[in-house]
C-alpha cells in the first residue's frame, strides 16, 4: 500500500483564501444571515474583508428594542445607507429615552417608501406618542403594533389592504375611530383591542363581523356598542367568526345580563374552530357573566385550552349555580385538555363551574388552580379539600391548587 503521505502529493494544497465561498454566497442568503444578527454584528461584518465592507447595508430587518442601548443620530444615517427593501422594523422606547416625535415620523416616512411589511413601536412612556400620517402611506404592511400612540386618521385614509395582524394596546384616536381603522383592513386575521385603548366611538361588531378571515380575536367587552351584554350577543362572535381560532375577552367594567338554559344545546357547533379560550377579569359575584362564559364553551366542540381570571365587583354570597342534571346537560361533552383558573376564591359559583368541568372533560389532561392572595390560609385549606371531592371525568387529569 502506497505511503499516506504519498498519496496526498499528487493534490494540489488549495489554501482558504483562495476559496472564498462566504464571498461567493447569494446576496438572498447574505441577507438571511444578517437579518438574525442583532444591528451591531452586523454592522461589525464590515470589517471581516473588502468585499463585506458593505454586505450589512442589505439588512432587511431592523429590530431597536430595550436590550440594546441605541442613539437615534446613528439610527438615522443607518437608515439612509441601507439599500434594499426594509421588510421588519421594531422600535422601543423606553421611559429614560427621550426621541425627538419629528426624528421618529421622519424613520416612517422613510419606511413607507422601503416595503414596510411588519412595524411595531412601543412606547413606555406615560404620555402617548403622536404618529404622523407617514403610518397610514405604508401600503405594504402586513403587521402593525402600536403601544401607548395616538393616531390621526385622514379623511383620504382607504385603510391597509394588505395587513394580517393588528394590535392595539392604549391607542388613542384623535380623529376617525379605531373601528374605521379595523374594518379597513379586509385581510386581518389577527385582532388584539386592549382595554386600556381609549377609543374615540364604541366598537361596532356588526361592522367588524365584515372580516370574515378572523382566527385570532382579543376585545374588551365594555368597549362593544352595547349597553348591557347577553348570552345571544357573546354567541354572536361565533356566528360572524366561523374561522376563529384564539378568543380572548375582557369583562372588565362590562354589564352582563341573562342566563344559560338548554336551548344553547341546539347550537354546540356556534365556535366551530375554537382551540383556546381566554376570558379575563370574569365576575364570579353574581351569575350572568358566569353564563355569558359557560355559553361559548358549551358551544365550542373542539375547545383544548381555557384560561379564566376570576374578579369580585362585591362580597360573593353563597349561590345556587343552577340543577346538576340540567347544567351538565348543557354544558356536554367537552375536548378540553388544558384549564387554568386564575385568582380564585372558593365561591359556590367557582366550584361548581370546575366541577362540571372535571365531569364534562374526558381528555383533560391538566387543571390548574390559583387561589387569590386575599385568601387566609384555613380558606385556601378548604377550598383545596372541596376540590380533591370532584369526581373527574378523565382518570388521567391532574388538578394543581397554587
Amino acid at each position: 500500500m502506497e505511503p499516506f503521505h504519498g498519496h496526498i502529493k499528487h493534490h494540489q494544497y488549495i489554501s482558504a483564501s483562495e476559496v472564498d465561498v462566504i464571498s461567493k454566497m447569494p446576496e438572498n442568503v447574505v441577507t438571511h444571515i444578517l437579518d438574525r444578527l442583532s444591528i451591531q454584528d452586523a454592522v461589525g461584518t464590515s470589517i471581516l474583508s473588502k468585499s463585506w465592507r458593505f454586505k450589512w447595508t442589505m439588512l432587511t430587518q431592523l429590530v431597536f428594542d430595550t436590550k440594546k442601548y441605541y442613539d437615534e443620530r446613528n439610527l438615522s444615517r443607518l437608515l439612509l445607507q441601507l439599500k434594499g427593501p426594509i421588510k421588519k422594523f421594531v422600535l422601543h422606547i423606553p421611559n429614560y429615552k427621550v426621541l425627538d416625535v419629528k426624528d421618529i415620523n421622519h424613520w416612517i416616512m422613510f419606511l413607507s417608501g422601503k416595503g414596510i411589511q411588519e412595524f411595531t413601536l412601543i412606547n413606555y412612556h406615560q404620555t402617548p406618542l403622536k404618529l404622523h400620517t407617514h403610518l397610514f402611506s405604508c401600503l405594504d404592511l402586513k403587521h402593525l403594533n402600536l403601544h401607548n400612540c395616538c393616531l390621526s386618521l385622514t379623511p383620504t385614509f382607504s385603510g391597509f389592504p394588505n395587513l394580517l395582524t393588528l394590535d392595539l394596546f392604549r391607542v388613542t384616536f384623535e380623529s376617525g375611530s379605531c373601528c374605521q381603522l379595523i374594518i379597513q383592513c379586509p385581510l386581518l386575521e389577527n385582532l388584539k383591542v386592549s382595554y386600556h385603548n381609549y377609543l374615540s366611538g364604541n366598537l361596532k361588531l356588526v361592522e367588524i363581523a365584515k372580516l370574515k378571515n378572523l382566527r385570532v380575536l382579543s376585545l374588551p367587552l365594555c368597549k362593544l356598542d352595547y349597553m348591557v351584554i347577553t348570552v345571544p350577543i357573546i354567541l354572536q362572535f361565533g356566528i360572524h367568526f366561523p374561522r376563529l381560532q384564539e378568543l380572548s375577552l375582557d369583562f372588565q367594567n362590562c354589564k352582563c345580563s341573562g342566563e344559560l338554559d338548554g336551548n344553547y344545546k341546539m347550537i354546540r357547533n356556534t365556535f366551530p374552530s375554537l382551540k383556546t379560550l381566554t376570558i379575563s377579569q370574569i365576575n364570579f359575584s353574581g351569575f350572568a357573566e358566569v353564563a355569558c362564559a359557560m355559553g361559548i364553551i358549551s358551544t365550542s366542540p373542539n375547545l383544548r385550552t381555557l384560561n379564566m381570571t376570576a374578579a369580585y365587583t362585591q362580597a360573593f354570597l353563597p349561590y345556587v349555580f343552577c340543577s346538576t342534571d340540567s347544567a351538565q346537560s348543557i354544558l356536554g361533552q367537552l375536548q378540553l385538555q388544558d384549564v387554568v383558573f386564575r385568582s380564585c376564591k372558593g365561591s359556590r359559583i367557582e366550584v361548581v363551574m370546575i366541577k362540571f368541568l372535571l365531569a364534562g372533560s374526558p381528555l383533560l389532561k391538566k387543571m390548574v388552580i390559583h387561589s387569590d392572595s386575599s385568601l387566609s390560609s384555613d380558606e385556601k385549606l378548604v377550598f383545596a379539600t372541596t376540590l380533591l371531592k370532584l369526581s373527574r371525568a378523565s382518570h388521567t387529569a391532574k388538578v394543581d391548587f397554587l
